[in-house]
């Protein structure tokens, strides 16, 4: 696994994803499919690939493409789910200022990012901020409405 990282971080992609394959299928083997730490390993490999596509997308399409922010937002929702809260933060939180400034703030994909920031507050505690990012301006009926619900205070 920290090889992986390593390898990883130097942009040597191949080594990187064989390493964290080794790590999974051997994590499987010994401790079994459900094992927190095999569990780790799948988010790992998950990480990788969705920051490949991201990569790739960035390159290809542009940073601010639809499709690029939607890779990046899933990297973010991997992040979140391996409890590494800051970085899916920092990540749902620049693609929802993207598609805020070029998609508008009325946007499906900006609403649900952020729905996304805002689940991601709401559920570390922050519900001053998770209640302040639901809080848009409804097409329908031209009033201020929730996009979805937050925990009560």
């Amino acid at each position: 696994g920290n090889l992986a990282g390593v390898w990883e971080s130097k942009g040597e992609y191949d080594k990187a994803a064989k390493a964290y394959s080794e790590v999974l299928a051997v994590r499987e083997r010994v401790l079994g499919v459900e094992h927190p730490s095999t569990l780790t390993s799948k988010g790992n490999k998950a990480a990788k690939a969705y920051s490949d596509v991201l990569a790739v997308r960035g390159r290809v399409l542009g940073v601010e493409h639809p499709s690029t922010l939607t890779s990046k937002g899933n990297l973010a929702g991997v992040w979140e789910s391996k409890g590494e809260y800051d970085k899916a933060a920092k990540a749902y939180s620049e693609v929802l200022a993207v598609q805020e400034r070029v998609l508008g703030d009325e946007h499906p994909d900006t609403l649900m990012s952020k729905h996304n920031v805002a689940a991601l507050w709401n559920s570390n505690g922050e519900y001053d901020k998770a209640a302040k990012a639901r809080t848009v301006k409804c097409w329908l009926c031209e009033s201020e409405c929730w996009v979805s619900s937050i925990r009560p205070l």
